[in-house]
């Protein structure tokens, strides 16, 4: 089964077309919640750290000689 966790409002939606209304305070809620919001941190910092690596490289750095 697979779920997406969408912010405000708070839901998931899962495969079998469902949408889950997430309360704010319980446990389930707070452990999708961290879940979502750490698999967004590490996309965008893995994002970043691609798009740093691609402003230190320079296209001449390419050419063989």
């Amino acid at each position: 089964m697979l779920i997406a966790v969408a912010k405000d409002p708070d839901r998931a939606f899962t495969t079998s077309s469902d949408i889950i209304n997430l309360e704010d305070r319980s446990r389930e809620s707070l452990l999708l919640k961290k879940i979502r919001d750490e698999a967004h941190r590490f996309a965008v910092s893995y994002h970043r750290k691609l798009r740093d690596s691609r402003f230190v490289e320079s296209p001449l750095e390419k050419i063989h000689v």
